[in-house]
């Protein structure tokens, strides 16, 4: 999957008006028939470009809005709803009338100025005005490089061998990637237990107790897993002469359902779920020519999931600090990333800690990770798509019902069952 590239936009007011005529006259599919607004004593009356759209009898026109992306304390810089009613009001003085106002500006989209513009605009169609539209620079930008002779103008004005640019890839090299995780697949077959299951049955719970009983004075923690298990699995018993005997109304357990175990031992065997996690590291590249500094990245992810962990630095790297910070907003799938050395020279690269996210048992699903790079004078975004497709391990399990229910076959999805038990190396 081939990286998105967000362009930067343009310092110069004189370019960003020229980028706005070209784009929207391939838009309105008038590229010979757009122009710039005459100015005048009384000045352009809140339109900058003005050209009537294919198809169109009215005209449209364009305000341009080119603005730095942060002020000097660091903070993004937005349009003010005040400039906004500014511009309203002088393009209402137009003629011949608007069918449609364009507010187009290089700043990123912000939420509350583009709610505000579409309670402008249905405020002023209610009054038989013009409707009106704001675009930031991600959309610009999308039309930029849809077309490439327009991309090719705008490189060569911008001359961006001086300027910013970044890529962002999962630890593949690769905007995209795929995974396994396994797990199992239990065909479970209920049906009434035969006499000579049930005679088997009774002989292996207690060949398997008496092997157990010799095991106790050797293990103390052999000794709890079996008195755990018998806890859970027999509500009584009866030791004599190191002989187990196992009773229930003086039959062998009959708790139903009842999986037929093939080696009785396995009732004490230390166990655990085995639960795969989908890894993934993601590389920060500067691809550009300046220095990118004071950045960080925040991300996103959406899609389906059970939960997603972070992976801690190691000693020697908490130590010395000389590695990156890691935080997660509690309750959310958000983060961020955040080297100890936020500078970013030309063609350098950072490399993150390693995530892992905790698939679902159950069919094929996308994680995307929508994510934000923030730094001095650039700022760009866009997103990791991880395919996951998982593989099942099948099994056939026997389960004893009992007299009277109905035999039955289901599948169950679970978790792989692996011997042996954590442990943490100090």
């Amino acid at each position: 999957m081939k990286a998105k590239f967000q362009l930067p936009p343009p310092e110069d007011w004189a370019i960003f008006e020229q980028i706005c005529l070209r784009a929207f006259g391939l838009l309105w599919e008038i590229p010979d028939q757009i122009d710039f607004n005459s100015t005048n004593a009384q000045g352009q009356d809140g339109v900058d470009i003005v050209g009537v759209p294919k198809g169109k009898v009215t005209p449209y026109g364009v305000q341009c809005k080119n603005k730095r992306l942060h002020f000097k304390s660091g903070a993004f810089n937005k349009l003010a709803k005040t400039e906004i009613d500014s511009e309203i009001e002088k393009a209402i003085k137009f003629r011949p009338a608007l069918g449609h106002l364009v507010i187009a500006t290089s700043l990123y989209r912000g939420k509350e100025i583009e709610e505000y513009v579409r309670e402008c605009s249905q405020a002023s169609q209610e009054k038989g005005l013009f409707s009106i539209q704001i675009c930031f620079w991600e959309f610009i930008s999308d039309v930029i490089q849809q077309n490439s002779l327009l991309l090719n103008w705008y490189l060569n004005n911008q001359d961006l061998i001086g300027q910013f640019a970044v890529a962002v890839t999962l630890d593949n090299g690769e905007t995209s990637k795929v995974f396994h995780p396994e797990f199992l697949m239990d065909v479970q077959i209920h049906r009434q237990q035969t006499p000579q299951e049930y005679e088997e049955e009774t002989a292996g719970f207690g060949e398997a107790f008496r092997k157990a009983y010799k095991e106790i004075n050797k293990s103390l923690p052999f000794y709890h897993r079996v008195k755990n298990n018998l806890r859970s699995l027999i509500p009584q018993r009866n030791f004599k002469k190191g002989d187990v005997t196992i009773l229930i109304n003086g039959q062998p357990p009959k708790l139903f359902p009842r999986k037929k175990e093939m080696d009785k031992m396995d009732l004490f065997n230390e166990t655990y779920d085995y639960k795969p996690v989908c890894p993934f590291k993601i590389f920060i590249k500067n691809t550009g020519a300046k220095v990118i500094e004071n950045y960080k990245l925040e991300f996103e992810l959406t899609g389906s999931f059970q939960d997603f962990d972070i992976e801690g630095p190691t000693i020697t790297q908490g130590i010395n600090k000389t590695y990156q910070t890691h935080s997660r907003k509690t309750g959310t799938n958000k983060g961020r990333i955040k080297s100890f050395d936020d500078t970013l020279v030309q063609q350098d690269s950072f490399e993150s800690y390693t995530f892992f996210i905790h698939p679902q048992m159950i069919g094929e699903s996308t994680v995307t990770i929508n994510w934000r790079l923030i730094a001095r004078d650039f700022h760009t975004k866009g997103e990791l798509i991880m395919v996951i497709q998982p593989h099942y391990e099948k099994k056939e399990s026997i389960w004893y019902i009992a007299p009277g229910d109905k035999a039955m076959t289901r599948c169950v999805f679970t978790y792989i069952k692996q011997k042996g038990g954590f442990h943490v190396n100090i």
